[in-house]
């Protein structure tokens, strides 16, 4: 029997009472994705949105040529499935598992203005899409001004808070993708990197030992983004006592 309280994982379902819960509970499932699993293709047809639990999903824009950049992360703090909202049945951009985990699914259905359901956990969703512009807007700034040392620092510790975990698994192929970089490029730094002792790197990913420092080579860009999530999660947690009465 499912439960009567939303799930405390995700920042967006956490901020839903009891009532208003009931109106997606029957509706809403929990998955499990492993890394490489592909929730949209480019131009595919969106039949569900994604709340991401412990998984983490990067969103990948990809050139006519083939070429993928990441221009945006989705952790605990979100969801997956913005172009629903704005009455938009596919998207330009192809969502995929970076970090394997658990995630909760919900029909596109169920966010239908036509039969008003879900009305109060749509005004949610609107209000993150704030948030997913500002990361794709600040990820194009980022991409052009800022230098690769820059930009893999943001990647690492972008991912590290939305995984909530230092342990973070890739190739540094996907890495590389990821940054809009090349693998040798990636390789040569993070080895610079663990010479500081900010991180370990293993085969299939790395450990970040000491966070705060890894913040200061990275660029603005992180701290600007870091402070659009932590307001949207205190937004949410502010108002959870009272959303859906």
């Amino acid at each position: 029997m499912a439960s009567l309280e939303p799930p405390r994982q995700n920042s967006i379902l956490s901020t839903l009472n009891a009532a208003a819960y009931a109106v997606i509970r029957g509706d809403l499932e929990t998955i499990t994705l492993k890394r490489g699993d592909v929730l949209y293709s480019v131009g595919g047809h969106i039949r569900h949105v994604y709340f991401p639990r412990t998984a983490l999903i990067s969103l990948i824009g990809i050139s006519a040529a083939g070429q993928a950049v990441e221009v945006g992360m989705v952790g605990f703090e979100g969801f997956v499935g913005v172009p629903i909202l704005l009455g938009v049945s596919s998207q330009p951009y192809q969502a995929v598992t970076q970090l394997g985990g658990t995630l909760w699914r919900l029909p596109k259905e169920a966010l239908d203005p036509i039969n008003g359901r879900a009305c109060v956990l749509t005004a949610i969703l609107l209000r993150y899409t704030h948030v997913r512009i500002t990361q794709v807007i600040q990820s194009a700034i980022c991409n052009r001004f800022h230098s690769m040392r820059q930009r893999l620092c943001r990647w690492l510790l972008t991912a590290r808070d939305r995984r909530q975990s230092d342990d973070l698994e890739f190739t540094k192929e996907y890495l590389a993708d990821m940054i809009g970089s090349q693998r040798p490029g990636v390789a040569s730094t993070l080895s610079s990197l663990e010479r500081l002792k900010l991180l370990k790197s293993h085969r299939g990913g790395v450990t970040i030992l000491r966070g705060k420092d890894l913040e200061k080579e990275s660029c603005e860009c992180y701290a600007l983004m870091k402070r659009e999530v932590e307001s949207f999660v205190e937004s949410c947690q502010a108002h959870a006592p009272t959303i859906g009465t």
